[in-house]
């Protein structure tokens, strides 16, 4: 009976750790967003992400939220994804955060978190950049063409504190991740 236990139990718990299939590629015309990071210190970085795009989940090549394996004490600075976008008008749901080396640097440090919407509508073979700016006294996340660095859509800003209170968490979520 023990025998035939441990088998079931494993294809059990093998199968509730299934991967999501990715979202379906998108047809027609496609531009080109770039995600970023930009290192704080050798500890902490805050990187600028798409979530969602028109409230479908968006998947990039690498996951942001885990910091880079190989740079265990150098946070990359600049593009961290490029992906192909739809060319046309679409609402992308963004988020800019933090990242650290290590947990006890997350108890340690200030943790921004920034989300929203940008609407703006991209030209079919265009490059743009996912940026953020993230202090103590204003954040903001924003799309801008690689080419001319012109601002596309809207802004998302906060004016003052954008970090978390980590305490509070323990009840909640951050809308970041």
């Amino acid at each position: 009976m023990q025998s035939r236990t441990i088998p079931v139990l494993s294809a059990v718990l093998l199968a509730s750790c299934t991967v999501q299939p990715p979202p379906p590629a998108f047809t027609g015309p496609v531009a080109h967003l770039s995600m970023t990071e930009i290192a704080r210190n050798p500890f902490a970085a805050n990187v600028a992400i798409v979530k969602k795009i028109n409230g479908q989940d968006f998947r990039d090549e690498i996951d942001p939220s885990q910091p880079p394996p190989d740079t265990p004490l150098n946070p990359r600075t600049g593009t961290i994804a490029t992906a192909d976008i739809p060319a046309g008008p679409e609402t992308y749901s963004v988020a800019g955060y933090s990242i650290f080396q290590a947990p006890i640097f997350a108890i340690a440090m200030a943790e921004y978190c920034i989300a929203g919407d940008i609407k703006f509508t991209p030209v079919a073979n265009a490059n743009y950049i996912l940026k953020g700016s993230f202090t103590p006294t204003y954040s903001a996340l924003w799309i801008q063409d690689a080419t001319t660095n012109a601002i596309e859509g809207n802004k998302i800003e906060i004016h003052g504190a954008a970090t978390i209170n980590k305490w509070s968490l323990l009840a909640t979520s951050a809308p970041c991740y």
